[in-house]
This record gives C-alpha cells, sequence and structure tokens, in this order.
C-alpha cells in the first residue's frame, strides 16, 4: 500500500475519531454514563490519535478530557428530555471551550481535520445512494 493510500485512510480514521469525541454519546436513547464513556477502548483510542495527530501536550490532554467529562455530564443530564438544539449548543460551546485550550496551529490541522472528514462523509453517501 503506498504512502498516498495509508494517508487517506488514517485521515477517514482521525476523523471518525474526531467525530466521536466531539460529538459525544448525544442520542437521547444511548444510557451510558460519561465515565463509561471515556473510559472504553474505543474512545481512548480514537482520543490518541486525536491527540497524536494535533501534537497535544500532557496538559491539553487533560483539561480537553476534562472538559469531556464536564459536557458529557450535561448532555446526560438532558438525554431523554433535551432537544436536539439544546445538544447543538453544548456541543457547540463544548468545541469552543476545547478550542481555548488548542494553539493557533493545533486549531487548524483540527479544522482541516473536520474538512476531510465532511468531504469523506460525503462521498460515502453519494456512494450509499448509488447502490
Amino acid at each position: 500500500m503506498d504512502n498516498s493510500k495509508k494517508q487517506k485512510i488514517m485521515k477517514k480514521i482521525l476523523f471518525f475519531a474526531v467525530t466521536l469525541v466531539f460529538a459525544g454519546m448525544i442520542q437521547a436513547q444511548q444510557k451510558t454514563t460519561t465515565d463509561n464513556y471515556l473510559n472504553s477502548a474505543a474512545a481512548g483510542t480514537n482520543f490518541e490519535k486525536f491527540s497524536q495527530e494535533l501534537q497535544l501536550s500532557e496538559t491539553q490532554k487533560s483539561e480537553i478530557l476534562s472538559i469531556y467529562e464536564k459536557y458529557n455530564k450535561k448532555k446526560t443530564e438532558i438525554r431523554g428530555t433535551g432537544t436536539a438544539e439544546q445538544f447543538r449548543v453544548l456541543k457547540d460551546a463544548e468545541q469552543t471551550e476545547i478550542q481555548s485550550v488548542l494553539n493557533q496551529d493545533q486549531i487548524k490541522k483540527m479544522d482541516k481535520m473536520k474538512i476531510q472528514g465532511e468531504k469523506d462523509n460525503k462521498a460515502k453517501e453519494l456512494k450509499g445512494t448509488i447502490k
């Protein structure tokens, strides 16, 4: 497998990780707790990939995990009764707070990862409608 294919695969994996981490568990039907989510193997692996790509310091990792925990608790509190808009507001606030921990280069990298992920998702959607 050549490097460009490996890079494309890694970008897809990284976007999925970022999406999973930032989206958290906002579906009202899910009843998992914040602690279970943050301690799950998948979330830990995704966060490690995300932190490596952005080259987060240990302090940044700690601060971001604390932010995730804070917002996942808030999401858990409104799960089942909250509206999509309430979850969107929490997600936006969470992302703003996370960006305050990052430097400008890290924010740019994260934005590029989001854009690439959106492109990848659109391609998947189109591919799914063609079948």
